[in-house]
């Protein structure tokens, strides 16, 4: 596993925001269930504008159902107009 500079997938520059890993749709996203471990490599240049959702994150899921371990975020950019978390985007249950 190398480091990543996701400057050419998102950015101000580009006009484009990052979406969550994991999800597939505002109201019907699949959460991130798995272990994501980075074997302390760099993710470098998130970048996360969104006023559309209430919680943005690399992850789309819920902290108690995935393992995000051992990473490193650098220049990281997020914007909501609610709050964000850095890895996880959450998803509140609806029952």
């Amino acid at each position: 596993m190398n480091d990543v500079d996701l400057s050419s997938v998102c950015g101000e520059e580009l006009g484009i925001s990052w979406d969550p890993i994991g999800t597939t749709g505002e109201t019907t996203g699949i959460e991130f269930a798995g272990i994501f471990d980075g074997n302390y490599h760099t993710i470098d240049n998130l970048y996360i504008d969104s006023s559309t959702y209430e919680y943005e994150g690399l992850f789309y899921g819920n902290t108690a159902t995935g393992i995000i371990q051992n990473i490193i975020l650098s220049n990281v950019y997020i914007y909501n107009k609610y709050s964000s978390r850095i890895t996880f985007r959450w998803n509140p249950r609806k029952e």
